[in-house]
């Protein structure tokens, strides 16, 4: 037991260390929805079912400039749907499109954990459809800004588990058609859930994970300055 968790705890701080000044942080998100709506009323006191399913997929990539700070860019698609129970329904979908840049702050709470705070700020496109086909003045364009907190768990090598829970936004959307536009704020914590994964590539350090038994390279390769005073001293006790 206590091998496994000096295992676990040597894995995380080689992590740790990976994710450093120079290095290239890829990560990938994603997020699923589901609910069912049971709402009652009609003429005759019954009740009608609608299902909404949600997703998301956010992959980036990011260069890390030290211990804390990181600057990439991001993609994001959402497909949102919702479908009433009645015979001859069809599914209403969303359709969002965002491309921009991300600016990360992280900070080591142990050799495993992390806590980071992402601010994303990109632009926006979508529409709506309905059966595949885009209704009318559906169309829209402008700009997203959204802040999350996420914790990150380090298991092997730079590669990392991550956790949100949510985080608040702003929204700016001009529609087709339309002379204005439309602008709201978003808060989701705690109302949903987003997984992902992360990897850093090299870093400062690099060379020093690739090498196996890297405390003995490391303690011969300081020993070399100090050769002659060894030797010296080894002759005179030969001499003895």
């Amino acid at each position: 037991m206590k091998k496994l968790i000096l295992s676990l705890l040597a894995c995380g701080s080689i992590a740790a260390a990976n994710a450093q000044a120079g290095s290239w942080l890829l990560y990938g998100q994603a997020s699923v929805n589901s609910t069912s709506n049971d709402e009652q009323g009609g003429t005759f006191g019954g009740s009608s079912v609608s299902n909404t399913i949600h997703w998301m997929a956010t992959p980036g990539l990011g260069y890390q400039f030290d211990n804390h700070w990181t600057l990439g860019m991001y993609a994001n698609y959402a497909n949102g749907g919702s479908k009433g129970n009645t015979v001859g329904a069809t599914w209403e979908r969303t359709n969002d499109w965002e491309t921009g840049v991300f600016v990360r702050y992280t900070e080591n709470l142990n050799k495993i954990f992390s806590i980071y705070g992402q601010f994303n700020g990109g632009f926006a496109h979508g529409n709506t459809t309905i059966d595949g086909k885009v209704m009318d003045n559906s169309r829209y364009n402008g700009f997203n800004l959204s802040f999350a907190p996420v914790v990150t768990a380090h298991i092997h090598k730079g590669l990392a588990l991550t956790f949100g829970i949510g985080g608040i936004g702003y929204m700016n959307h001009a529609y087709e058609n339309r002379n204005n536009s439309n602008g709201s704020f978003q808060v989701s914590f705690g109302q949903q859930m987003n997984m992902g994964i992360q990897k850093n590539f090299g870093g400062h350090n690099r060379r020093i994970h690739r090498e196996p038994g890297t405390d003995r390279h490391m303690k011969n390769w300081r020993d070399d300055d100090g050769d002659s005073p060894r030797k010296s001293k080894k002759s005179s006790d030969n001499d003895e």
